[in-house]
Protein backbone atom coordinates (compact mmCIF):
# COMPACT_ATOMS: atom_id res chain seq x y z
CA UNK A 1 0.00 0.00 0.00
CA UNK A 2 1.46 3.36 -1.01
CA UNK A 3 1.88 6.04 1.64
CA UNK A 4 0.55 9.61 1.26
CA UNK A 5 4.02 11.09 1.90
CA UNK A 6 7.17 9.88 0.19
CA UNK A 7 10.26 9.59 2.35
CA UNK A 8 13.39 7.46 2.58
CA UNK A 9 15.72 6.51 5.40
CA UNK A 10 18.72 8.82 5.85
CA UNK A 11 22.05 7.16 5.22
CA UNK A 12 24.29 6.97 8.26
CA UNK A 13 26.95 9.68 7.95
CA UNK A 14 29.54 7.91 10.07
CA UNK A 15 32.41 9.86 8.57
CA UNK A 16 30.78 13.27 8.99
CA UNK A 17 32.28 15.06 11.97
CA UNK A 18 30.18 17.57 13.84
CA UNK A 19 31.83 20.95 13.80
CA UNK A 20 33.74 21.73 16.97
CA UNK A 21 32.80 21.83 19.79
CA UNK A 22 29.59 20.03 18.85
CA UNK A 23 30.23 16.67 20.43
CA UNK A 24 28.38 14.67 23.05
CA UNK A 25 31.14 15.23 25.65
CA UNK A 26 30.71 18.98 25.11
CA UNK A 27 27.03 18.87 25.95
CA UNK A 28 27.60 16.57 28.91
CA UNK A 29 30.26 18.96 30.21
CA UNK A 30 27.80 21.84 29.97
CA UNK A 31 25.58 20.05 32.45
CA UNK A 32 28.33 18.96 34.82
CA UNK A 33 29.78 22.46 34.97
CA UNK A 34 26.38 23.91 35.75
CA UNK A 35 25.87 25.40 32.31
CA UNK A 36 22.36 26.34 31.28
CA UNK A 37 22.66 25.89 27.53
CA UNK A 38 22.04 22.14 27.39
CA UNK A 39 21.05 19.36 29.75
CA UNK A 40 21.35 15.64 29.19
CA UNK A 41 18.51 14.19 31.19
CA UNK A 42 16.06 11.45 30.36
CA UNK A 43 16.03 12.65 26.75
CA UNK A 44 19.67 11.79 26.14
CA UNK A 45 20.99 14.02 23.39
CA UNK A 46 23.29 11.37 21.97
CA UNK A 47 20.60 10.11 19.59
CA UNK A 48 19.71 13.63 18.50
CA UNK A 49 23.36 14.37 17.76
CA UNK A 50 23.43 11.30 15.51
CA UNK A 51 20.28 12.48 13.76
CA UNK A 52 21.80 15.92 13.29
CA UNK A 53 24.91 14.39 11.74
CA UNK A 54 22.75 12.56 9.22
CA UNK A 55 20.50 15.42 8.08
CA UNK A 56 21.94 18.86 8.94
CA UNK A 57 24.43 21.31 7.54
CA UNK A 58 25.61 24.52 9.26
CA UNK A 59 23.27 26.45 6.96
CA UNK A 60 20.16 24.47 7.88
CA UNK A 61 16.95 26.14 8.98
CA UNK A 62 14.70 24.07 11.26
CA UNK A 63 11.24 24.29 12.81
CA UNK A 64 10.96 22.57 16.20
CA UNK A 65 7.38 21.81 17.18
CA UNK A 66 7.17 21.31 20.94
CA UNK A 67 10.27 22.35 22.86
CA UNK A 68 9.32 21.80 26.53
CA UNK A 69 12.31 23.22 28.46
CA UNK A 70 14.48 23.93 25.43
CA UNK A 71 17.04 21.13 25.77
CA UNK A 72 16.86 20.03 22.15
CA UNK A 73 16.27 23.64 21.09
CA UNK A 74 19.74 24.53 22.35
CA UNK A 75 21.24 21.77 20.26
CA UNK A 76 19.41 22.90 17.13
CA UNK A 77 20.50 26.47 17.80
CA UNK A 78 24.12 25.40 18.10
CA UNK A 79 23.97 23.35 14.92
CA UNK A 80 21.71 25.39 12.65
CA UNK A 81 21.62 28.77 11.02
CA UNK A 82 18.04 29.47 12.16
CA UNK A 83 15.56 27.76 14.50
CA UNK A 84 11.84 28.45 14.76
CA UNK A 85 10.26 27.19 17.97
CA UNK A 86 6.53 26.45 17.90
CA UNK A 87 5.17 25.78 21.39
CA UNK A 88 1.88 26.22 23.21
CA UNK A 89 3.30 27.34 26.57
CA UNK A 90 6.84 28.75 26.30
CA UNK A 91 7.87 27.77 29.84
CA UNK A 92 10.37 29.90 31.80
CA UNK A 93 13.27 27.49 31.19
CA UNK A 94 12.51 27.42 27.48
CA UNK A 95 12.32 31.19 27.32
CA UNK A 96 15.60 31.51 29.25
CA UNK A 97 17.41 29.12 26.95
CA UNK A 98 16.06 30.71 23.80
CA UNK A 99 17.26 34.12 24.97
CA UNK A 100 20.81 32.78 24.86
CA UNK A 101 20.65 32.35 21.10
CA UNK A 102 20.35 35.06 18.46
CA UNK A 103 19.19 32.55 15.86
CA UNK A 104 16.09 31.27 17.72
CA UNK A 105 12.62 32.70 17.12
CA UNK A 106 9.75 31.59 19.37
CA UNK A 107 6.17 31.39 18.12
CA UNK A 108 3.74 30.72 20.95
CA UNK A 109 0.54 28.99 19.97
CA UNK A 110 -1.10 25.93 18.45
CA UNK A 111 1.04 24.18 15.84
CA UNK A 112 -2.07 23.35 13.81
CA UNK A 113 -2.64 27.09 13.37
CA UNK A 114 0.90 28.46 13.26
CA UNK A 115 1.90 26.29 10.31
CA UNK A 116 0.12 28.86 8.14
CA UNK A 117 2.86 31.38 9.00
CA UNK A 118 5.45 29.32 7.11
CA UNK A 119 5.55 29.16 3.35
CA UNK A 120 5.95 25.80 1.65
CA UNK A 121 9.61 24.97 1.13
CA UNK A 122 10.77 27.72 3.49
CA UNK A 123 12.89 25.56 5.84
CA UNK A 124 15.25 22.62 5.49
CA UNK A 125 13.66 20.45 8.13
CA UNK A 126 11.04 19.98 10.84
CA UNK A 127 11.38 18.22 14.20
CA UNK A 128 8.05 17.22 15.79
CA UNK A 129 7.95 16.68 19.55
CA UNK A 130 4.63 18.14 20.70
CA UNK A 131 1.47 16.24 21.68
CA UNK A 132 2.21 12.55 20.99
CA UNK A 133 -1.35 11.34 20.52
CA UNK A 134 -2.20 10.11 17.04
CA UNK A 135 -4.82 12.78 16.40
CA UNK A 136 -2.17 15.46 16.95
CA UNK A 137 0.93 13.87 15.39
CA UNK A 138 -0.90 13.03 12.16
CA UNK A 139 -1.89 16.65 11.34
CA UNK A 140 1.50 17.95 12.52
CA UNK A 141 3.23 15.76 9.95
CA UNK A 142 0.71 16.67 7.26
CA UNK A 143 0.79 20.41 8.02
CA UNK A 144 4.57 20.75 8.18
CA UNK A 145 5.65 18.26 5.54
CA UNK A 146 5.30 20.84 2.73
CA UNK A 147 7.32 23.39 4.73
CA UNK A 148 10.49 21.28 4.67
CA UNK A 149 12.71 20.80 1.64
CA UNK A 150 15.00 18.10 3.05
CA UNK A 151 13.79 16.17 6.09
CA UNK A 152 10.98 15.61 8.58
CA UNK A 153 11.81 14.16 11.98
CA UNK A 154 10.50 13.84 15.50
CA UNK A 155 10.78 12.25 18.92
CA UNK A 156 9.32 9.34 20.88
CA UNK A 157 8.76 6.82 18.13
CA UNK A 158 8.63 3.80 20.42
CA UNK A 159 8.52 0.32 18.94
CA UNK A 160 9.99 -3.07 19.74
CA UNK A 161 11.86 -3.50 23.03
CA UNK A 162 11.80 0.21 23.87
CA UNK A 163 8.06 0.28 23.38
CA UNK A 164 7.58 -2.79 25.57
CA UNK A 165 9.60 -1.22 28.41
CA UNK A 166 7.64 2.01 28.17
CA UNK A 167 4.35 0.12 28.19
CA UNK A 168 5.48 -1.92 31.20
CA UNK A 169 6.60 1.00 33.36
CA UNK A 170 4.26 3.74 32.15
CA UNK A 171 1.14 2.42 30.38
CA UNK A 172 -0.26 5.90 29.89
CA UNK A 173 3.01 7.09 28.40
CA UNK A 174 3.02 4.13 26.03
CA UNK A 175 -0.55 4.80 24.93
CA UNK A 176 0.47 8.36 24.14
CA UNK A 177 3.73 7.62 22.33
CA UNK A 178 2.21 4.72 20.40
CA UNK A 179 0.35 7.38 18.46
CA UNK A 180 3.65 8.64 17.07
CA UNK A 181 4.49 5.25 15.59
CA UNK A 182 1.01 4.83 14.09
CA UNK A 183 0.99 8.30 12.53
CA UNK A 184 4.47 7.90 11.09
CA UNK A 185 3.64 4.45 9.73
CA UNK A 186 0.33 5.56 8.21
CA UNK A 187 1.82 8.60 6.47
CA UNK A 188 5.41 7.67 5.68
CA UNK A 189 5.93 4.00 6.58
CA UNK A 190 8.20 2.87 9.39
CA UNK A 191 10.46 1.23 6.81
CA UNK A 192 11.20 4.70 5.42
CA UNK A 193 12.43 6.27 8.65
CA UNK A 194 15.63 5.88 10.63
CA UNK A 195 15.34 5.58 14.40
CA UNK A 196 17.93 6.79 16.88
CA UNK A 197 18.93 5.80 20.46
CA UNK A 198 16.86 8.56 22.07
CA UNK A 199 13.73 7.40 20.14
CA UNK A 200 14.09 10.21 17.61
CA UNK A 201 13.21 9.40 14.00
CA UNK A 202 13.90 11.00 10.65
CA UNK A 203 13.01 10.61 6.99
CA UNK A 204 14.40 12.39 3.94
CA UNK A 205 11.82 13.79 1.56
CA UNK A 206 11.62 12.19 -1.85
CA UNK A 207 10.76 14.91 -4.33
CA UNK A 208 11.21 13.27 -7.72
Amino acid sequence: MSKPLRGRRPERQLDRKLWSPLTVPYFMRQRMEGGTSVECGVNNLYGLVLLARDVLTPDSTVIEIGSFKGVSTSLWAKLCKKVYVVDMQCRPKLRKRCQQWDNVEVLKGNSHVLHEQFEDGSVDGVYIDANHHYEHVYPDIMDYWPKATRFVAGHDLLTGDIGWLTKHYDPKGWECCEGVARAVDDLIGLENVRCYPDSSWATLKVTE
